[in-house]
């Protein structure tokens, strides 16, 4: 139950923060857009959705910098979501959970060790400035602490150590 209910909640997170991995930048752009900060808040299990704070963002043109992304994991298979930036426009986007790194750099040990989930994903419309990232592919890691008791869990997460969020 708990391997279960985290791996549900782990993903919905992750969809919430689009954190590094492989990405391909569409044409005609410069660089990957890299947002050095990510501030999850809590998971709304009613409504099956994850809502986070980007942050430390380049490429201000299409982002402005920051961004509040809302995403609804209700569809396992079909994660979706919109990046709404600070005064450049919107970014939607879909991803689907895959596999991940063999080593889990996540905190603790043991069966202690906090969960890794990784997505992928594209960003598939955008309005504004923000319509640049559309095509852009990502992926994202996420490190996911379940704690709380068994019949409360409460689910923390943070982007895997080392990681920033690309774009």
């Amino acid at each position: 139950m708990r391997l279960g209910t985290t791996r549900l909640m782990c993903v919905g997170l992750a969809a919430a923060s689009l954190v590094v991995g492989s990405t391909t930048v569409p044409a005609g752009a410069a660089t990957p857009t890299v947002c050095t900060k990510a501030t999850f808040n809590a998971i709304n299990t009613v409504t099956s959705t994850a809502k986070s704070t980007l942050g430390g963002c380049n490429n201000p043109a299409a982002t402005g910098g920051s961004g509040v992304l809302v995403a609804n994991f209700k569809v396992l298979a079909k994660i979706t979501g919109k990046i709404t930036w600070k005064g450049t426009g919107t970014s939607s986007f879909t991803l689907k959970e895959g596999t991940g790194p063999k080593v889990n750099k996540c905190n603790g040990s043991g069966t202690t060790k906090d969960s890794l989930i990784v997505t992928t994903g594209t960003i598939t419309a955008g309005t504004g400035a923000a319509v640049t990232l559309k095509g852009t592919k990502f992926s994202e890691s996420l490190c996911v602490h379940t704690g709380g008791t068994k019949a409360k869990p409460v689910l923390t997460e943070y982007l895997l150590p080392g990681s920033k969020i690309t774009i």
